[in-house]
């Protein structure tokens, strides 16, 4: 009888030499049959019919969704990192509404195609984009100058840019930042902070930064150990302390900015079948990571509804320091809403990526 430990190796040699630039499903149903033959095709056929379509279709109904036709002509939104998954679902939206849009986007190169493909799919010529890297401080100060200049107002911000890293080892940027921490919360911090004029300017206006339900899983936080400098810590612990200093900057953030007409909030997409899991990863993991992802996951489009929302429908525009997923207000961590936690992570996070005092303005 073929043991499962066996897989890997029987699948290597097919995989390698035969069908690694087939789709996935296909390079899944190939190696499936190489390793059990072709009788394996029908219960797992059964499975789809009776089982994995129905549990797709029950949780497409229990996804929120925003049906609202609100148009934003006349509104100047900036995104980071649009170039697929969720941030570019939500700027082709946001484009079909009428938009304004900076698509500040990791390479010069996947800028103009991004800003080429959104124009087509959306009718919209008024979109303009920069090259921004959100894991250095100096590229996020180089985009916010270029705003601060050319710009008289930015009415939506939407922090989108992000990454779950899958190496096990702490990595640094030259700035001294964790780089998981750097590219989810640290690059957001600042650029916030250094254009918060222009989203005054443009008052009512709002913040949307993406959190996550995985920050339920950072029990704790070491202000001093920002950067996992003291190391005991892998990917999963490092992107859930990003994600709970994002919950934590927005709730800070929001209570700062009251009085301004500016309103910040904070949101979880749900799991959402993005590039970020196409990454390189050991193929008998994309094996078994991938039923989930079709079955369980949302699609970009879906996975954009909360952003969409927050964007655009006119109640959002009085909601700050809040939490949302699927379209509505979601309960989070008690540690995300201590608001002596949340002013030590601002005076600190200011300190690390070396705010100014005369940028010091929120």
């Amino acid at each position: 009888m073929y043991r499962f430990g066996d897989m890997p190796e029987v699948m290597k040699d097919i995989y390698h030499n035969n069908i690694r630039h087939m789709p996935f499903i296909a390079q899944m149903a190939l190696a499936t049959i190489a390793a059990f033959g072709m009788p394996i095709l029908l219960p797992v056929l059964i499975f789809f019919a009776c089982f994995a379509l129905p549990l797709r279709i029950f949780n497409k109904l229990l996804s929120g969704s925003y049906k609202g036709t609100q148009r934003l002509d006349g509104k100047t939104v900036l995104i980071t990192g649009p170039e697929s998954g969720i941030g570019f679902e939500v700027a082709v939206n946001l484009a079909r509404r009428g938009a304004r849009l900076i698509l500040a986007c990791y390479k010069a190169s996947d800028a103009r195609a991004t800003e080429a493909k959104i124009r087509e799919l959306s009718g919209n010529d008024k979109i303009v984009s920069k090259n921004f890297d959100q894991s250095d401080m100096r590229s996020v100060r180089q985009l916010a100058d270029e705003l601060n200049r050319e710009e008289e107002k930015i009415d939506i911000l939407i922090n989108n840019a992000g990454i779950q890293a899958w190496e096990q080892v702490v990595s640094t940027t030259d700035d001294g930042l964790e780089y998981q921490m750097a590219v989810n919360y640290f690059g957001a911090f600042l650029l916030t902070n250094l254009i918060i004029d222009l989203l005054k300017r443009a008052a009512p206006s709002r913040i949307i930064n993406y959190g996550s339900v995985v920050h339920w899983r950072a029990r704790e936080l070491d202000i001093d150990n920002l950067n996992f400098q003291k190391g005991g810590a892998g990917y999963f612990k490092i992107y859930g302390t990003s994600k709970l200093c994002v919950m934590l900057f927005t709730r800070e953030l929001a209570r700062r900015l009251q009085g301004t007409g500016v309103v910040a909030n904070v949101l979880h997409p749900g799991l959402t079948d993005t590039p970020t899991y196409d990454r390189p990863q050991p193929f008998w993991f994309r094996v078994v990571n991938w039923l989930p992802r079709k079955l369980l996951f949302k699609t970009p489009e879906e996975g954009a509804q909360t952003t969409i929302y927050l964007a655009v429908a006119p109640e959002a525009e009085h909601m700050s320091g809040q939490y949302f997923t699927d379209c509505s207000p979601a309960s989070s961590s008690k540690l995300s809403q201590d608001p002596a936690m949340a002013k030590r992570l601002w005076d600190k996070s200011a300190e690390l990526v070396g705010l100014r005092d005369n940028e010091r303005k929120i």
